[in-house]
Order: structure tokens, then C-alpha cells, then sequence
């Protein structure tokens, strides 16, 4: 059983306030447009145990042992576990995938 911290950072968000700073002369008048991002980031933790796990060799290439829905930051992931690896070129090892599950969403994770 492992259970490992994983970070969720959100993208940034443009900030649409616009700023016009009016000049006397109308020959050097411009505008100054000023924009702002914020990101953050939240951690979070998830057991996913799997029993009898020599049970699960011999699945085939691709396919997965997938764990419950679970919420970091208003967002669903679920990690998935390829005991014969996701693809042909993984194929020797067993392999590990954090999934976005929110269609369209913009985040990172490390």
C-alpha cells in the first residue's frame, strides 16, 4: 500500500480591469493596460490499495485497475494502475497514471 502528496496547481486567471491614463496632448495619448495572474496550489493525499495484486498480472497491455473518484481542490481524479503496463513500450513494467477526470479543466499536477 502507498500513498503519495501530490500538488495540483490551477491556471492562471487573467484579471480584464484596463486602465487609460488620459495626456493633455492628443499626439502622445496611449493607453496603459495592466493584467494580473494568480496561481495556487493545493495538496492532497490518496490511498489506493490494491489486494491480491499478483491476481491482476496477466490483464494485458492497457488495460487498468482504476481507484474511486476522489477531490483535490474542486477537482476528480482517479488513478489508474496498469499491471502490464499502458502501452507496448511499457509493457515490462507496471504503470501508474493520476487522471484528470473534470472534461476541459486546466491544471497541473506533480
Amino acid at each position: 500500500m502507498h500513498h503519495r502528496p501530490f500538488a495540483v496547481a490551477a491556471a492562471c486567471d487573467d484579471d480584464d480591469d484596463h486602465i487609460s491614463l488620459p495626456r493633455d496632448d492628443i499626439a502622445t495619448q496611449s493607453k496603459v493596460i495592466a493584467s494580473r495572474c494568480s496561481t495556487w496550489a493545493e495538496m492532497g493525499t490518496h490511498t489506493f490499495e490494491i489486494v491480491g495484486y499478483s491476481l491482476n498480472k496477466g490483464m494485458g497491455i492497457g488495460n487498468f485497475i482504476e481507484s474511486a473518484i476522489f477531490t483535490v481542490d474542486r477537482h476528480s481524479w482517479v488513478i489508474r494502475f496498469y499491471p502490464d503496463g499502458a502501452t507496448e513500450g511499457t509493457r515490462m513494467f507496471a504503470s501508474v497514471a493520476l487522471v484528470l477526470m473534470d472534461e476541459g479543466a486546466e491544471v497541473r499536477a506533480s
